[in-house]
């Protein structure tokens, strides 16, 4: 049931994002073509254009993930979601993978978008041809993947994806709470204080644990290996408020959900 909930989920948001990936290729491409030219307004305008796209990319993203659960799980369709012989939690994990393929995907197409820039206008320029234009690609990645830069690098997309994971399922727990029978006069701005509220509270707990850790590291003489340590902290920290996020939300659809 998890591959038909993904399918279903993939096919109702691609036609959001991928006339949105051909458009900024077309976008970057021409920008590519003009980039050199002596024509500014032309360039300023391309160049306006593509920003534009760039942010318009990551935050209809963000609005997709915020629509696609509220209108699928919250509003009339939550009716006929609800009847189906699936676990919340199903859907809620079908939800939030297609959610991190498509934010990966809009990073990978900018990636993409930007590179194009380059080899375009660097071919058009003559300053250098696609077989120089992919060495120096090919290398750039033999490092970033090499032993040395491999564990770093991986470690950090271990992070951002934790963060970002931890960022879903905070917006997923806050549209819940909107949803309780004590806020059906006020059920966006529910959603609204209980994401700040729940950010505040975590914040304020973990900054308070690090401090302690902080103080008694100082106290103790040591030092070293202390940023780590904090780094390492804050990731497991999120690890838990992520867990705890999950299980919140699938109560509340599974006990406290008020469709009405």
């Amino acid at each position: 049931m998890l591959s038909k909930l993904l399918k279903y989920e993939l096919k109702s948001t691609a036609r959001i994002f991928l006339p949105l990936y051909v458009t900024l290729l077309i976008v970057a491409t021409i920008n590519g073509l003009f980039i050199n030219s002596e024509i500014f307004n032309a360039q300023g305008l391309l160049m306006m254009i593509f920003g534009a796209l760039l942010i318009a990319l990551f935050v209809i993203t963000v609005i997709v993930l915020i629509q696609r659960f509220s209108k699928n799980l919250l509003g009339d369709e939550g009716y006929l979601m609800f009847t189906l012989p699936v676990k919340s939690s199903s859907i809620l994990i079908s939800k939030y993978l297609v959610t991190i393929l498509w934010t990966v995907l809009s990073g990978f197409v900018s990636v993409i978008a930007f590179l194009l820039i380059i080899l375009i206008s660097s071919c058009i320029s003559g300053g250098i041809n696609i077989s120089e234009y992919m060495q120096i690609l090919s290398e750039f990645m033999k490092t970033i993947f090499s032993s040395e830069y491999l564990s770093s690098a991986t470690n950090i997309m271990l992070v951002i994806f934790i963060s970002y994971s931890t960022f879903v399922f905070t917006v997923y727990l806050a549209l819940s709470m909107g949803q309780l029978p004590a806020f059906n006069k006020h059920r966006n701005l529910a959603s609204i204080a209980s994401f700040i509220g729940i950010n505040i509270i975590f914040s304020f707990i973990k900054n308070a644990i690090i401090m302690m850790l902080v103080k008694a590291h100082v106290e103790n003489m040591q030092i070293y290996g202390l940023s780590g340590m904090i780094g390492n902290f804050r990731t497991f920290m999120n690890i838990i408020l992520l867990i705890g996020l999950f299980f919140g939300t699938r109560f509340i659809l599974d006990k406290k959900l008020n469709l009405e």
